[in-house]
């Protein structure tokens, strides 16, 4: 329902804090097809996760360790 809710006004930029965090493993490859045809259609996506098969979807990223950028 927070997914729907922050797409609906179809933003440009869309912040995701854990979306699959706590959700199984077929809803979590549903919500990463959402975003990945968001992405497609020009949306930026910046989202934190700590599922490495969730970054390993993105274009881009960084990692934090006790607060420091260690890895880019």
């Amino acid at each position: 329902m927070a997914i729907a809710r922050a797409l609906i006004k179809q933003p440009t930029v869309l912040l995701a804090d854990e979306p699959t965090g706590a959700l199984d493993e077929q809803t979590e490859q549903k919500i990463l097809e959402l975003l990945q045809r968001l992405k497609q259609d020009n949306r930026i996506i910046v989202l934190a996760t700590h599922s490495r098969d969730v970054a390993n979807c993105c274009d881009r990223v960084l990692r934090i360790s006790e607060g420091v950028l260690v890895s880019n």
